[in-house]
Parts: C-alpha cells; structure tokens; sequence
C-alpha cells in the first residue's frame, strides 16, 4: 500500500499515537479532553494524505523545501492547529515536537503493515529523516532557550531606563503641587499624574524583579498589611 492510502485508512490509529504523545506534552496537556488534544489532527492527516498523492513537479519540489509553496487545505489546517496549541499553552518545541513524532509513527505503522520489509534505500531515508528530526528537538529548545534570555535582558534593561523619565515626571508635578500657585481645579489632575507615576513606577519593579527571577535571582516579596477598599478605589479612580 502506498504511503498516502495508508495514512488516509489508518487516521484512527494515527491519530491515537499522537493524542498519546500530545499527553507528554506537559503541563500543556494536563485536563485537555481527548478532542482537545486531537483537534485538527483528521484534517491535518487528510491533507497530507492528498498532497502526496497529487502530481509535483521539480519546481514545485523546490518550492515546498524551501517553505514557499503550501496545499490550501494543509496550510488552513496547519495554522487552525498552532493557533489551538497555542490557546491551550503549548510552547514551540512541544509544537515542532508533535509533528516530529507523527512522522515517525505514521512510518512506524506504515513499515509494520507491509507485507515485505521495507527497501535499503527506504530505510536509509528514513534514517535520514530522524537524523533531521533529531538535530531539530535540539536545536528549537536551545534557540527559544538563548531568545528568552534576550528578551528577559531587554526588559530588565527597559525597567532600569524607564525609571529616570517615570521620577522626573513625579518630581515635577509633585513640584507644581507644592508651588502653591496651582488653581484649585488643576490639583486633582496634578495628583493623578503622581499617583499614575507612582503605578508605573511600581509596575517596573514588577518587571525588573520578574526578569531577576527569569535569571535565577530571589524575587524580593515584601508582606504589609492593606486595605482592599482602598487598593481596588484606586484602581477605579
């Protein structure tokens, strides 16, 4: 049988394998119902199913190696899929790492069902294909790995440089508070500019003591007493 009417008769095992590697795809995965974990996964197999069996041409080829060229049905289901993944909190490399172990299931199961084994050069295709997918689950980690430790350095460099601006704006309006040259109905305004400088203000501690803990650093945490009335009027204000 080839390659693409097997996978078209054989969705339902297909598609168990992977939902029981979606599972793995932890803390993702944890309390996803069965059609969670398998959404689009029918439409995804199809497609494949179809475009293998579609007529290509060297360019074509070329194209689709190069990222360029993608079936209309693939591509929909492709993208529906990513964007759920990402909705449920999956990150890239559980993302890559759900196609990677498709493929080997579906030439797993397709290799099991033949009735002679499969050729040399089959076989070393095969081997070619999971060399690939081996480079791929230790590359993707490693990049998003290196790329959160620049984007943690960026803002934690961003939260030191915002706070010059955020403390010249508090001390001047606190200034012009104090001058007491202020009309009475451009107080209240004066007093939500200091009150919004010191919101920032606070909110860049957030960010800087955030990246801290990105970097393994403690999280300074300080315990006061407080009043929600007066925490969430505030807010409303």
């Amino acid at each position: 049988m080839e390659l693409g009417e097997f996978i078209r008769t054989n969705i339902e095992p297909i598609a168990l394998e992977w939902e029981e590697f979606a599972k793995t795809c932890t803390p993702a995965a944890i309390g996803m119902t069965r059609s969670a974990l398998l959404d689009d996964v029918t439409q995804i197999l199809e497609a494949i199913a179809n475009d293998m069996e579609q007529p290509q041409t060297p360019a074509e080829q070329d194209a689709k190696a190069k990222g360029q060229l993608l079936s209309d049905s693939l591509g929909r289901a492709a993208l529906s899929h990513v964007g759920l993944r990402l909705e449920s909190r999956f990150d890239l490399a559980q993302i890559v790492s759900e196609y990677r172990a498709m493929r080997a299931s579906v030439l797993h199961l397709w290799s099991m069902s033949r009735p002679q084994p499969l050729s040399d050069e089959t076989m070393a295709v095969i081997r070619f294909s999971e060399a690939i997918d081996q480079s791929i689950a230790e590359i993707v980690p490693t990049y998003l790995q290196r790329e959160s430790q620049y984007r943690d350095r960026f803002f934690g460099m961003l939260g030191h440089d915002l706070r010059g601006p955020i403390n010249v704006i508090n001390l001047c309006a606190a200034q012009l508070i104090n001058d007491g040259n202020r009309a009475e109905h451009e107080l209240p305004h004066l007093r939500r500019i200091s009150q919004s400088c010191h919101r920032l203000d606070h909110m860049v501690k957030d960010i800087i003591d955030f990246t801290r803990g990105r970097f393994g650093e403690a999280m300074n945490i300080t315990r006061v007493p407080g009043n929600l009335d007066t925490i969430l009027g505030d807010i409303i204000d």
